[in-house]
């Protein structure tokens, strides 16, 4: 038999410990692993170039934008004879909106003609002519506010787009948790509130005072309000009470648009 001959063994490789496939998913941007910031050729750390992005989607996130309405936009609105004001108006607002925040008139309102609650307190044959006369749905009012937000959130400004609905069922909830200031500072604070559907909702004593207090504190701080709404001013005041429409009438003097024609969503126009 011959000699075994010694057989010296290979040496054991450490195994390099990379991301996983979820850790890589998870990270945006490979740059600066998310932190937003980056070491300088200088050794000084600064911002990394997905900062901007990153801000940008953060803003649109804390709007609260439906979803649903993230390609609205100017260009894809349907202009009519009857929202052509609307469309001028709104786009005119966008593009010197960094000059108009600045004034004392600094704000914007779509109205009704004859306003749904007095549509609705009419008796059967009344309210049908009066709708068939004085529609005010299905205008592309929420479009437009939409385009607005959208527009504004990419020049860097903050907007919060809320719909009367869930902004008083928010208030409510509010109440009850001990939250109720922190939900009316975050509607006072922003560079814009969007306010779809004024008036919609049902309006106790309550919820006028928390309404007129996000109004009041935005018309004393100087910033703006863009608001619609289904009732014209005279039942707008019965819902969410004078002193409020009081303060939006001087905050959108020169931009308190009161508009109606067809329902678009009927197919009622298709010129």
């Amino acid at each position: 038999m011959g000699e075994l001959q010694k057989v010296t063994p290979l040496p054991i490789k450490k195994p390099v410990i990379t991301k996983t496939y979820q850790e890589e998913q998870a990270t945006e941007c490979s740059l600066c692993n998310d932190t937003e910031f980056i070491i300088l050729d200088n050794n000084t750390v600064g911002y990394c170039e997905c900062r901007k992005q990153k801000e940008l989607q953060r803003r649109i996130k804390s709007s609260t934008i439906d979803p649903a309405n993230m390609k609205v936009a100017f260009e894809n609105y349907r202009i009519m004879p009857h929202n052509k004001k609307m469309y001028e108006c709104v786009t005119e607002y966008a593009k010197n909106f960094d000059e108009i925040k600045g004034t004392q008139n600094n704000s914007l309102g779509f109205l009704a003609v004859v306003g749904e609650a007095t549509i609705k307190a009419a008796n059967m044959r009344e309210r049908q002519q009066l709708m068939a006369e004085h529609n005010n749905f299905g205008l592309g009012k929420t479009h437009l506010q939409t385009a607005l937000a959208l527009d504004l959130i990419h020049c860097g400004y903050t907007v919060l787009m809320v719909n009367d609905a869930d902004v008083i069922a928010e208030l409510r909830a509010a109440q009850f948790e001990g939250e109720i200031n922190n939900k009316i500072a975050n509607m006072a604070d922003v560079d814009l509130l969007i306010w779809d559907d004024l008036g919609k909702s049902k309006y106790t004593d309550w919820v006028q005072t928390q309404v007129y207090q996000i109004i009041n504190q935005r018309y004393r701080s100087g910033l703006p309000i863009v608001f619609s709404s289904n009732e014209d001013s005279e039942t707008l005041a019965e819902k969410v009470g004078g002193a409020a429409v009081s303060r939006l009438y001087s905050m959108c003097r020169g931009r308190w648009i009161e508009s109606e024609g067809p329902d678009y969503r009927l197919g009622n126009d298709r010129s």
